[in-house]
């Protein structure tokens, strides 16, 4: 909101306030606070003091957290920080830097969220599965989706430059699979388990084209989330 009104977008500071108000609301049952409620009344009077300076104005955004127990919120907090982002980039003149404060590791814990792609959420959804059914996807991963995951999805890797300032930026123009970006390194062999070669890996290639792997795995997860949905659900 302030940063709005300086760069004299008044009726967008007040817009803020509105989205504010509906996502406290809607999402924790909250009301603004009073020094919010202040401020956006100041915008509206014309009575906030214009900054002036040659400086460009600047704001750092730093993640919200999720202080609640339940894990499943740490969607809604990475959400409200893609937004309030998203809503400041349109701030004329306004110079935005994020940082999650640990720069390069934001995924330490691994968390399938994270991965190329968010392949896991994309198959699986975002609704909770029972862990009586957990034994159902395991064989499902192990039997059908990691075959399609590894030998016939693309997906994007990385080339890293540094900038003028020392930065590094990541550029996806190369895509692959898993297979054939192990097959691209030097001496493959040494990544392998025992008991497995590159010979072998390269049979569960050629087992199915591309397509047919994509529509098996299509076909058996349907059967999948049937065996555990609700009657009606799926038909």
């Amino acid at each position: 909101m302030r940063y709005h009104y300086q760069a004299g977008q008044s009726g967008a500071a007040l817009n803020d306030y509105q989205a504010c108000v509906h996502a406290l609301k809607e999402h924790l049952d909250l009301d603004p606070a009073p020094e919010t409620v202040a401020l956006r009344e100041k915008i509206a009077r014309h009575e906030l003091p214009q900054e002036k300076t040659s400086d460009p104005l600047r704001v750092v955004v730093l993640p919200l957290a999720n202080f609640s127990s339940d894990p499943n919120d740490d969607y809604f907090a990475d959400g409200m920080t893609e937004e309030m982002i998203a809503q400041l980039s349109k701030v004329d003149g306004l110079l935005i830097e994020f940082t999650k404060s640990r720069a390069r590791h934001t995924n330490d814990q691994a968390l399938v969220e994270g991965k190329n792609g968010s392949i896991i959420r994309k198959h699986i959804g975002h609704w909770h599965i029972p862990q009586s059914e957990a034994t159902k996807i395991q064989s499902f991963y192990k039997e059908t989706f990691n075959e399609y995951l590894n030998f016939h999805r693309p997906c994007g890797f990385a080339t890293e430059t540094v900038d003028e300032k020392g930065k590094i930026k990541k550029q996806y123009n190369d895509y692959f699979t898993p297979f054939e970006k192990l097959q691209s390194l030097p001496k493959p062999e040494q990544f392998l388990k025992n008991g497995v070669t590159m010979e072998s890996l390269k049979e569960v290639e050629q087992q199915r084209s591309d397509i047919e792997c994509a529509k098996l795995m299509q076909e058996k997860k349907i059967v999948l989330f049937r065996s555990f949905s609700k009657p009606g659900i799926l038909t």
